[in-house]
């Protein structure tokens, strides 16, 4: 089998990275999730949304006091 994908004009083959960003691609076993902190992992997940540094520090700061998080900071 042979074909092409686009994704908002990206094509699959030139941009990898850029269309598996569009898509929301995560590989079937990601092991290095078990190796982040709570912060970290809040840091991966806004970068890949694209929210701005400040922000995500910020809202994970609110969410943590919310939801009483900060002891699993470490």
């Amino acid at each position: 089998m042979q074909g092409s994908v686009k994704l908002c004009g990206i094509g699959n083959q030139k941009e990898q990275l850029k269309a598996k960003s569009l898509l929301g691609y995560v590989p079937d076993v990601a092991v290095f999730y078990e190796k982040l902190t709570a912060p970290e992992l809040m840091q991966f997940i806004a970068e890949l949304l694209d929210m701005a540094p400040g922000h995500a520090t910020k809202r994970t700061e609110e969410l943590f006091t919310l939801f009483t998080l900060h002891e699993h900071c470490g």
